[in-house]
C-alpha cells in the first residue's frame, strides 16, 4: 500500500472504499501542504478541482466573513464540482496542514479508466455534501435532484428526462458538466 493512499485509509470519509479502490483512486489526487493563513482554493471564474483535507483546518471566507470552517476528512469545493457551477467561497488556511487535490479532468479520465470508481467517488463526495448541509443547521428552501450516468447509460438518462420534463422543470438540477452539456 502506497503512502498516499495510507492518508486516504485513515479518513473516516473512504471507509466505504476498498483499500485497493483507494490505491487507484489515490493516483488522480495531488498531494499539498499548506500554511496558516495561506489561500488554498480562492473564488475565481472557472473551478477545475475539488479537495479532500487530509489534516489540519480551512475557512470558508464568503462575502469576507467566516462562513465555516472544515476539517481532516472534509470537501472542498465540492458544492463547485456537483453544481457546475463556479467557486462561491474562499478556502483560507486556518492551521498548517495537508490536502489532496483532484481536477474535473482527472474525475473524467478516471470515469473512463473505472467508470464504477468514478461513481462511486462521486456519490461518497455528494454524500459528504448533504452531511454537511444536515449539521450546519441550514434548511435548505430548495431541493435538488442529481442525476448521473455512465456512458453506458446515458441515453437512457436522456429518454427518462424527455419523459419527465415537466416535472423536472420544477426541480434544480445537479449533474457533472458532461452529463449536463448532453442533457
Amino acid at each position: 500500500m502506497s503512502e498516499k493512499a495510507n492518508l486516504f485509509l485513515n479518513l473516516n470519509t473512504f471507509k466505504d472504499f476498498y483499500s485497493e479502490e483507494v490505491e487507484l483512486i489515490c493516483e488522480y489526487f495531488s498531494i499539498h501542504k499548506f500554511f496558516d493563513l495561506q489561500e488554498i482554493m480562492p473564488k475565481t471564474g472557472r473551478d477545475t478541482s475539488f479537495g479532500v483535507i487530509l489534516s489540519g483546518e480551512i475557512s470558508i471566507i464568503e462575502e469576507h466573513l467566516e462562513n465555516s470552517t472544515r476539517t481532516t476528512g472534509d470537501f472542498l469545493g465540492e458544492m463547485a464540482l456537483l453544481e457546475s457551477i463556479s467557486r462561491q467561497a474562499d478556502f483560507i488556511a486556518a492551521s498548517d496542514g495537508t490536502i489532496a487535490i483532484m481536477t474535473f479532468d482527472d474525475i473524467e479520465n478516471l470515469k473512463h479508466k473505472r467508470p464504477h470508481l468514478a461513481v462511486k467517488l462521486i456519490h461518497r463526495v455528494t454524500q459528504a455534501a448533504v452531511e454537511g448541509i444536515r449539521r450546519s443547521g441550514i434548511r435548505a428552501n430548495r431541493k435538488y435532484m442529481i442525476l448521473m450516468a455512465d456512458e453506458t447509460k446515458i441515453s437512457e438518462l436522456v429518454n427518462w428526462v424527455e419523459k419527465e420534463i415537466d416535472i423536472l422543470s420544477n426541480v434544480p438540477i445537479l449533474a457533472p458538466e458532461w452529463v449536463a452539456q448532453i442533457l
